[in-house]
């Protein structure tokens, strides 16, 4: 419910993130043409972008193959503790 809503967003905005950079990266590359004095920095806001969600991604991956090898019913048993 509430939480898988909370964590949707959460995902959202990390993965919308490095894809914005990305984009706004090659849209200065095009405005200002690739032989410009920030071409490189505008390449390396993207290359860092796309490193991002790679990791994102990663993990994501990893989450599912944790999810995928808990035993069926773990739902109802898992908790949280907080301090």
């Amino acid at each position: 419910g509430n939480r898988r809503g909370a964590w949707l967003s959460f995902l959202s905005h990390e993965l919308k993130n490095p894809l914005n950079t990305m984009l706004n990266a090659l849209w200065l590359l095009r405005e200002r043409g690739a032989d410009a004095p920030q071409a490189a920095e505008f390449i390396e806001l993207a290359e860092r972008a796309v490193k991002k969600l790679e990791e994102r991604i990663r993990d994501l991956r990893t989450l599912d193959q944790t999810i995928s090898s808990l035993p069926p019913g773990w739902e109802g048993r898992l908790s949280v503790k907080r301090k």
